[in-house]
């Protein structure tokens, strides 16, 4: 019996030791850490791991190592594993959340962040994390309650007033929107994202001056900042402002080449500041992506077509006459293009063809008597011009050319 309590009291001493021993492991891995000495801090949590396979906090340093050194598949894996040992620790489900928060998997992040929630409602920023997640995935219903939680726990918080300026925004509070986005401008006015909201809610407001000087304050702070160069380059182009927009829009476009809606706006600009070769190049990009796309081929043929390039203009053309061959536009451009060629008997009869689908398109009559006198068919030409006098939009156009080819 002695003998008995002798070797328990031994193993008691050494297990004391040994938690001693871990202990001070920990406490110098965590230093570590907070260094970034990160490999260093590695393999002391990977060497208690490997004493002991269900050692909570190996999993865990290893998980928070893996976080901050950027490497998330292998942090929620240790996370993973630290959550099927332990339930009642918060730290598990709040850096799993925090992985989907930081790559705007918002979803997949509510669910964990629920969970250190009903552990404890004051960790870290949880109420900032949650209320975000939810503006979000558009589930606004509380999302407001955490982040005001947030806002009075830490006496002002800049991200969670930014998030409250989105919730009032989705809403259609563009007053209450700008208010808390004003706030989050006051308590940090170096988040380029901080403007891009500004920005959006003028835009969304209609107030088109404004939201320009909003989306330059993101981009004076980025000058690389993709979004805010797209939605500054979109309000320049809705005010006109051609020149401005083509240079923003270029600038997002080479860093969202497929992006649909940046290229869209792009070649409107540019085909609106009469620049037609590069529209025609971002329209061609465009029938790439979307070759069914009418629309597309449409400006495409008519960027071409302005742009001097009238045999690849009337390649487009020719695409979409197969489509609407009764369309008298269509048909009016084909006529125009062989015009341009010098194909005049081509040109005549797609000028008759559209005049067929429609009879007072007086553009093609005009041009059918150019192509007429071409043809050396003057009398003709004279007659059809003659037609034409009366009408306001040739009047000037048709009366000279009467008096110069006609007299």
């Amino acid at each position: 019996m002695l003998r008995f309590l002798f070797i328990l009291s031994i193993f008691m001493i050494s297990h004391k030791a040994n938690a001693q021993e871990r202990a001070q492991q920990i406490i110098e891995a965590y230093q570590l850490l907070a260094e970034e000495k990160y490999d260093q801090s590695l393999d002391i949590f990977k060497a208690l791991i490997s004493a002991d396979a269900k050692d909570v906090e190996g999993w865990i340093g290893c998980g928070t190592v893996y976080y901050e050194t950027r490497s998330p598949n292998a942090a929620l894996d240790c996370m993973g594993k630290a959550l099927a040992l332990v339930a009642t620790d918060p730290r598990p489900n709040y850096f799993i959340g925090h992985i989907h928060h930081d790559h705007r998997k918002y979803a997949d992040a509510l669910p964990p962040f629920k969970a250190v929630y009903a552990l404890d409602s004051l960790y870290n920023d949880i109420n900032f994390l949650l209320g975000s997640s939810l503006v979000e995935t558009r589930d606004t219903s509380t999302a407001n309650i955490y982040l005001n939680r947030q806002i009075e726990i830490s006496g002002g918080h800049a991200f969670s007033s930014y998030y409250l300026g989105k919730w009032y925004m989705y809403q259609g509070k563009f007053e209450l929107a700008q208010t808390h986005i004003e706030t989050a401008l006051q308590l940090n006015p170096n988040i380029p994202r901080f403007w891009l909201a500004q920005g959006d809610i003028y835009f969304a407001a209609g107030e088109l001056e404004k939201a320009a000087t909003a989306y330059t304050g993101a981009v004076s702070r980025n000058t690389n900042y993709g979004e805010a160069r797209y939605r500054r380059g979109l309000t320049y182009l809705l005010q006109e402002k051609y020149l401005l927009a083509e240079l923003d829009l270029e600038i997002a476009v080479k860093q969202s080449p497929n992006d649909k809606a940046i290229r869209t706006s792009l070649a409107d600009a540019c085909y609106s500041a009469g620049h037609y070769e590069k529209a025609a190049t971002h329209f061609e990009h465009l029938t790439y992506q979307e070759p069914k796309n009418l629309e597309f081929q449409y400006r495409k043929a008519l960027s071409y077509f302005k742009g001097e390039r009238y045999q690849q203009a009337l390649d487009s053309f020719s695409k979409l006459a197969d489509a609407y061959p009764s369309d008298a536009t269509i048909l009016f451009y084909l006529g125009n293009c062989y015009e341009r060629l010098d194909d005049l008997t081509n040109a005549l009869l797609f000028y008759d063809l559209c005049l067929s689908n429609e009879p007072t398109h007086i553009r093609a009559k005009f041009n059918k008597g150019s192509v007429l006198y071409g043809l050396d068919r003057k009398s003709e030409a004279c007659a059809m011009w003659q037609e034409l006098v009366g009408q306001d939009s040739l009047q000037e156009t048709v009366l000279s050319t009467l008096r110069d080819f006609c007299e």
